[in-house]
């Protein structure tokens, strides 16, 4: 018994202590402060006594609840599906020593819809852009807002082989779909984009074998290359009008494909953009469309229609464009059109009917081979195929057996290239008087040919190489029509000179190309001097007898490459009654000294005085219109160009590259475009003034001119190229008129004697580097139109004291003030902006933010000074204050229109937020 009551005696102290020390546990403090962020994480208040807490998370809908555990003060309720929920908090003691809190009050929670995909935040922080497909699945709802921030863009290959993704709907927000976005993803079916898209990058919808349905934003001006190639199952597809190009294989292998409507927007349908598409069935050409690409349509064996404008621009069908479209039966090509490339319908075999306008100049060989309308021909026996008017094909045997051609179809007007090629037994050729073209190589390597006669005024293009090696040619008659007489055309016949009964050449002829009478008798019946002649025309050099050559009374014309690197030419006599003056005509002629051209020339071509590098004198014709490229490339004597009395609209690429003896250029009132590289590197160039009619100035077209001082751009240049002006080390000052919208990069690059730059109202983009390491300059007003600066635009302007970003410069790139170690940045915005680069600033100079501007943004008025208002306010060499033309900085004051000063410059970041300074100026005294 006493055993017993021991026993109960215990058991009753032990219970007294468990309830003792229950009633001594601490109680957690019920979690405060619930917030929800924008990444549908909650937080609350830190307990530091809790061991952890419990969410829980009651579905409003359904009911259901549950609840989550997180050992931090806070929870990511982002794998919630969408809906309302009711939403509470708990802190969680030990067990022991600390108690349970009560549960928080209710807050409600809205999840939206999320896709399940990767985003990334872009633009500092300030939209979100989808990276990855993550978990998305199925039908993918792109929203515009993620977490409360727009989604602008799908990044490259976003979605890259999902096999997850069905279907695709976009949401207006979005207006950028990146290169390989969706690149064979298999299941994916349709996708729906809304007309704010303005990109579609190059195989972004590439291999979607199961896509049916697309609609293109009709704000995209292009589709890229192969931007939906192989997607086998897609029916149908609207090309939006506003599209001005088609891409390479753009709609390669689309083999469900049935219609295409080409709009009028369109200028380009580039090589292979429908290649293989076997289902198509016609195809609708837009007016605007001036060149169809190589396999643009070829191997779509089902096409039976192509419909082209009959007031279209159409120019180049080029080669294979329509070759293997074996269900295609007619085609009639728009007047304007002027080359089919070679083999451009080769093997549409249905095809029985081709119209071709009297525009074509040239039809490739095979364009028409084995077409309907070639096989029918063969099968009939005839010896020739004609497509249209066009002669364009010779059958075997009778290449091997014709002697004399003189009877052609009526009213042939071409004869495509390599149709009588090796043609052995061909003794003569009379051409109708319908025909205009003989085509490249049409009779190249006819070993007997020796007579052509084409005297009825009708033969106006002779191709390249069309008569070549054609070596017993003797006798070529041509009529006052002909024009054109190509490269290398009458090459290697061996035995042809001038002595038929009429010139080699009539009067009418305006150009004749390289070598297209070398290797003939001519070579050896040169003039006393050495200069080669066919007909009237200049046409090669056998062994000048002279440095000083006097051209016969009568020469019309200097062919191509005529005087190609004739190094012992000096003056040539007679040239200023030349009418024609070939490409290349002079090239390399290193001791010409002088050039007196024709007054009606019209053009100087590309490389006629090229490395012509004695040439210190040319007097410009007054009708002259072009100056070619490179025309003048490092005619390094050249001292003096004057386009003043001319007309000259366009200086081309490189047309005075290297001319480091150049002193002195005048343009003319009708100059509107420099060419790249124009002027490169003319050394001795002091001085540049360009006329308002100037528009464009190429890539380093006075790149590296070290002598020029001084540029006057006049009033109507609207863009600079690419260095444009870099390393012009002895320009001291730089007036940029309004017009010039855009400064391209590196513009005024490493230009170290700059010490003023002015910018007018109305430049809207300053390039990648365009104003670096310019350490005189002292100050710099950046002009309100402003709307994009690039990176490294201001890098090393070391002597800039303070400037001022208006909020509407729309872009700033990386390190766009880097080096400018002095500088203090004065804006009306009131943080970094969203395409601003976050390292824009990577000087990490005073930024003051907030700031009032005058109307033309060109200084100060107010700032209000808000919390972080001020960034890098104890930088090294502190704040400098703000500059205004013709007047100086007195203080802050705190009143508006007080002259009391309440802050020095430098002290303005220790004003209370809250505060409104006002900027006080003073007149600077003259």
């Amino acid at each position: 018994m006493k055993k017993f009551r021991i026993s109960l005696f215990v058991i009753l102290g032990i219970l007294l202590c468990f309830t003792f020390a229950a009633c001594s546990r601490e109680k957690l403090t019920t979690p405060k402060n619930i917030i929800m962020d924008e990444n549908n994480t909650i937080s609350w208040s830190l307990d530091e006594k809790a061991k952890s807490y419990s969410i829980r998370v009651k579905n409003v809908e359904s009911g259901e609840e549950k609840v989550y555990s997180s050992r931090k003060a806070s929870y990511s309720l982002s794998k919630l599906v969408e809906g309302d929920y009711d939403i509470a908090v708990k802190a969680v003691g030990d067990g022991k020593n600390v108690e349970d809190s009560d549960w928080s009050g209710v807050i409600n929670f809205h999840k939206d819809y999320e896709t399940g995909c990767v985003y990334t935040l872009i633009k500092n922080n300030t939209e979100y852009e989808i990276t990855k497909v993550g978990s998305a699945s199925k039908t993918v709802y792109i929203q515009n807002e993620y977490r409360g921030k727009p989604v602008t863009s799908i990044a490259v290959s976003a979605f890259k082989g999902s096999g997850r993704i069905e279907g695709v709907e976009i949401a207006d927000s979005v207006t950028s779909i990146g290169d390989n976005a969706f690149y064979n993803c298999p299941k994916l079916t349709f996708v729906k984009m809304s007309d704010e898209v303005t990109y579609i990058g190059a195989s972004a919808f590439q291999s979607c074998r199961a896509l049916t349905s697309i609609n293109i934003s009709k704000s995209v001006t292009r589709l890229e290359e192969s931007v939906f190639a192989y997607c086998k199952a897609l029916e149908s597809v609207e090309i939006p009008d506003g599209v001005t190009s088609i891409g390479e294989f753009a709609f390669a292998d689309c083999s469900a494909l049935k219609q295409i409507v080409v709009p009028d927007s369109v200028v380009s349908i580039e090589k292979y953009a429908f290649t293989g598409n076997t289902a198509l069935t016609n195809a609708k050409i837009g007016k605007s469309v001036a060149t169809i690409g190589e396999y643009a349509f070829c191997k779509c064996t089902s096409l039976s229609e192509v419909v082209f404008s009959t007031e279209g621009a159409l120019k180049t069908v080029e080669q294979y464009a329509f070759s293997d479209c074996s269900a295609l039966s007619e085609v009639i090509l728009p007047e304007g059109l002027e080359d089919i490339g070679y083999a451009g319908f080769y093997r549409a075999e249905a095809l029985s009917s081709v119209t071709i306008p009297e525009s074509v100049n040239h039809v490739g060989a095979y364009a028409f081979y084995r077409t309907k309308l070639f096989n029918d021909a063969i099968a009939e026996g005839e010896h020739y195929v004609y497509a249209d008017n066009w002669l364009v094909y010779c059958d075997e045997e009778t290449l091997g057996s014709v002697t004399k051609l003189d009877t052609f179809r009526k009213g042939i007007v071409g004869i495509a290239d390599y149709t009588f090629s090796k043609a052995q037994e061909l003794l003569v050729v009379k051409t109708p008087s319908s025909l205009r073209t003989i085509g490249e190589y049409a009779f190249s390597e006819c070993a007997k040919l020796y007579k052509v006669e084409t005297l009825d005024n009708s033969v106006q293009n002779i191709g390249d190489y069309a008569f070549f090696f054609c070596k017993a040619l003797s006798q070529i008659l041509f009529g006052n029509g002909l024009k054109e007489i190509g490269q290398y055309a009458f090459y290697g016949c061996e035995v042809l000179d001038n002595s038929t009964q009429n010139s080699v050449i009539p009067d009418s002829v305006t150009s004749i190309g390289a070598y297209a009478f070398n290797k003939t008798k001519l070579w050896r019946t040169s003039s006393e001097s050495g200069i080669v002649y066919a007909g009237n025309w200049v046409v090669g050099y056998n062994g000048l007898r002279s440095s000083d050559v006097t051209l016969e009374n009568d020469t019309k014309g200097i062919a191509d490459y005529a005087f190609y690197k004739c190094s012992a030419l000096k003056n040539v006599t007679g040239l200023s009654d030349v009418r024609y003056v070939g490409r290349a005509a002079f090239y390399d002629c290193g001791n010409l000294v002088t050039a007196v051209l024709n007054s009606n020339l019209r053009k100087i071509e590309d490389y006629t005085f090229y490395e012509c590098a004695s040439l210190y004198s040319v007097e410009l014709p007054a009708r002259l219109q072009t100056i070619g490229r490179s025309a003048f490339y490092k005619c390094a004597s050249l001292e003096e160009i004057d386009m003043g009395g001319t007309r000259v609209a366009s200086v081309g690429d490189y047309a005075f590259y290297g001319c480091v003896g150049l002193q002195s250029v005048q343009f003319g009132d009708y100059i509107t475009e420099i060419g790249d590289n124009a002027f490169y590197g003319n050394s001795a160039l002091k001085e540049a003034a360009f006329p308002s009619s100037l528009v464009s100035i190429g890539n380093k077209a006075f790149y590296k001119c070290s002598a020029l001082e001084n540029i006057d751009f006049g009033d109507g240049v609207s863009q600079t190229g690419e260095s444009a002006f870099a390393y012009c080390e002895a320009l001291t000052r730089i007036n940029v008129p309004g017009s010039l919208k855009r400064i391209g990069d590196r513009a005024f690059y490493k230009c170290p004697g700059i010490n003023e730059i002015n910018l007018a109202e109305g430049v809207e983009s300053i390039g990648h580097y365009a104003f670096c390491d310019m350490t005189e300059v002292k100050e710099i007003i950046i002009p309100s139109s402003v709307k994009e600066i690039g990176n490294y635009a201001f890098k090393g302007m070391s002597g800039i004291k303070s400037l001022i970003i208006k909020a509407s410069a729309e872009k700033i790139g990386s390190h766009s003030f880097y080096g400018c170690r002095e500088a203090t940045i004065y804006t009306d915005a009131d943080g970094i902006m969203p395409e601003w680069n976050t390292r824009f600033n990577s000087s990490y100079r005073p930024v003051v933010w907030n700031c009032t501007l005058s109307d033309d943004g060109s200084y100060v008025i107010k700032v209000e000074i808000k919390e972080d208002g001020i960034l890098n306010a104890n930088a090294q060499n502190g704040i400098a204050a703000p500059e205004r033309k013709g007047y100086v900085f007195v203080g802050w004051a705190t009143e508006e229109d007080s002259e009391e000063v309440a802050y020095e410059a430098q002290d303005i970041a220790s004003a209370p937020t809250g505060t409104v300074l006002y900027a006080v100026w003073t007149k600077q005294q003259a």
